[in-house]
């Protein structure tokens, strides 16, 4: 996948009433799909994961996050991980083509795949 260049995450308010946003799409889709594919993943995200902290939705052409902490310049490899375990079960003999897993992304949230 790539991602545009280091696009800005963004903060809203102060103190203990601020949140941190981050939203990416992959480098092949247009700024009109990106912008579409962002709100309705803002939309999703609000009515799965109402009131938490930290939130996260993937969805075919980007990716939203935010959280009341910081975490900007943090390096997340939670998701690369869960993809090469899934792979590597894929390829079994007896699992035709097909890998599940989970990982813990939080004490509270867990990525199912």
């Amino acid at each position: 996948m790539t991602w545009f260049p280091k696009p800005p995450p963004t903060s809203y308010g102060k103190n203990q009433d601020q949140v941190f946003g981050l939203g990416q799409c992959r480098g092949d889709v247009s700024s009109k799909d990106c912008s579409s594919c962002i709100q309705d993943a803002a939309k999703q995200i609000r009515q799965c994961c109402p009131n938490q902290a930290d939130a996260r939705i993937w969805y075919e052409h980007c990716f939203l996050r935010y959280n009341n902490k910081s975490f900007i310049g943090e390096i997340d490899t939670s998701f690369g991980t869960l993809m090469d375990q899934i792979r590597a079960q894929a390829v079994e003999t007896n699992n035709e083509g097909l890998g599940k897993g989970e990982t813990k992304l939080s004490s509270f949230l867990t990525l199912h795949a």
